[in-house]
């Protein structure tokens, strides 16, 4: 299972290579300070995990965009907060830089909203499918080169 981090995050549960199932879930209200969120957010994927049988966790990894150090700390606090629940768990797992799994699988773009439409395009094509979020897309395609490079990646929790 592939999870795009955020308050509202994008999940995608592949097996044997195949998507089976993709959506959002909302790990925090949006009026709400991200450390208010943390148990809220680790409960939810609890959940995720349990109710798709997912046996291997893969998620993006941050980065600091345009020295939005305020955002930068709000995602390091998300993702220690996931990480924490996946080692509790004793759940495999992988982070993910978002440049590999974009090169992986083939998004250009100098832009931001560029990236996203393109990421959007390769899930469509690839996939056959239609009308999904840009968090859809992002875990579809970290989920693609999860488990297309998960037996390659160095520093994978197993």
């Amino acid at each position: 299972m592939a999870i795009d981090q955020a308050k509202t995050a994008g999940y995608a549960l592949f097996c044997d290579k195949e998507l089976e199932t993709h959506g959002v879930v909302e790990l925090g209200l949006k009026n709400k300070v991200y450390e208010d969120i943390l148990f809220h957010a680790q409960q939810k994927i609890k959940e995720l995990i349990a109710n798709l049988k997912a046996e291997y966790v893969v998620i993006e990894d941050i980065q600091q965009q345009n020295r939005n150090v305020t955002t930068y700390k709000k995602l390091a606090m998300l993702m220690g907060s996931i990480l924490c629940l996946l080692q509790e768990m004793d759940i495999p797992h992988m982070v993910v830089p978002p440049s590999k799994w974009k090169s992986y699988c083939g998004i250009k773009g100098k832009k931001r909203a560029e990236q996203k439409a393109n990421t959007i395009s390769f899930v469509e094509t690839q996939f056959g499918l239609a009308g999904i979020s840009e968090d859809m897309a992002d875990a579809i395609c970290l989920g693609w080169y999860g488990v297309h490079n998960m037996d390659n990646e160095k520093g994978v929790a197993r």
